[in-house]
């Protein structure tokens, strides 16, 4: 065989080791979305930005094309790198243009649904400014939760690392998948729910937060106000606070998280980190509690469609550490 087709038969068997089509077709109608309003609203971009972004991709891509060249797929040390390296390049990509598509369409301005949030946080019977009073009178919880809702965007990394490396190659592609699609709905679905948060709602922007650790919800208002102002914003990769109130991702990356290890030796330490994590979205997100519940179930219904998926048949079957993956396709 020409040794050049035998590296594209080799390219397309190792595709079951990378992120699926459905995944790659959800980034790309997410770029198209961002294209269309960067070129009708407000909104431009920094052109230095992408550049960080597009250089980290194309290193992992060029590491993934060397690995391949040189291994076959099924190869043990090659399909863990492959897996890693391909993984990684599109979750950095994934998180730049979800921060992307959350700042342009918070720019569509709609109403802002705060005072529906809370009415139906009062219907469900739930007192938000008695939790937040009850963590900030503990300077213990105070700090943890301040820890772990920062910790999200590196827990997250380290969670598809960990996956890569001790179990199934098919659970972090699950990790991956799960999280692409639930952070793109949110973000779509939060756009129609913007809210100043309920921190500012109730609280307002002038209250006394000098006994915690950092600023509990109120970090982003800043960028919502500009972005609704109808003025020119430039938005800088590397600068785009997260703006979605309802539903919260947060709470969903923690349960996807929590499904992603779900029989596993890491599930231990994972819903611990997740169950402090969620806990915290209220005070340090600024969240509604019917924010954590949205959240919850667009977590718990990807999650669960996604695991019945005829490819991720048996994946959360008793684990074990597996083998390189052969015959799957995506």
């Amino acid at each position: 065989m020409d040794p050049v087709m035998q590296h594209v038969r080799k390219w397309a068997t190792a595709r079951h080791l990378m992120p699926g089509s459905a995944a790659l077709l959800c980034l790309l109608v997410s770029c198209l979305i961002v294209a269309v309003l960067l070129a009708v609203g407000p909104t431009f971009l920094d052109p230095r930005g992408p550049l960080s972004t597009m250089t980290a991709v194309a290193g992992l891509v060029g590491l993934v094309v060397l690995v391949l060249w040189r291994f076959d797929h099924d190869h043990p040390v090659a399909s863990r790198l492959i897996l890693l390296a391909s993984g990684l390049a599109f979750l950095i990509l994934a998180w730049d243009v979800i921060r992307l598509l959350n700042h342009t369409t918070m720019a569509l301005a709609w109403p802002l649904a705060d005072e529906l949030l809370a009415r139906w946080d009062a219907a469900l019977g739930l007192d938000w400014p008695a939790y937040f009073d009850w963590v900030g009178s503990s300077p213990l919880w105070r700090g943890l939760m301040a820890q772990s809702y920062t910790s999200l965007t590196f827990l997250s990394l380290l969670a598809y690392l960990l996956l890569c490396l001790f179990s199934h190659p098919r659970r972090s592609i699950y990790f991956l998948e799960t999280f692409t699609f639930t952070a793109v709905f949110c973000t779509l679905l939060g756009a129609l729910f913007p809210a100043r948060a309920a921190v500012d709602y109730y609280l307002g922007a002038g209250a006394d937060l000098s006994a915690f650790p950092m600023e509990p919800g109120l970090y982003h208002l800043t960028s919502l106000e500009r972005l609704r102002s109808g003025a020119p914003v430039e938005l800088v990769l590397g600068n785009l606070p997260g703006l979605v109130t309802f539903p919260s991702f947060h709470t969903a990356a923690g349960l996807l998280m929590v499904a992603a290890t779900w029989r596993s030796w890491l599930v231990i330490p994972t819903a611990l980190y997740a169950a402090v994590m969620i806990a915290s979205t209220p005070v340090y997100g600024g969240h509604y509690f019917i924010d954590l519940l949205a959240g919850a179930v667009v977590a718990l219904a990807i999650a669960w469609a996604w695991a019945r998926h005829p490819k991720n048949a048996g994946l959360f079957g008793p684990v074990r550490v597996a083998a390189p993956l052969r015959d799957e396709r995506q």
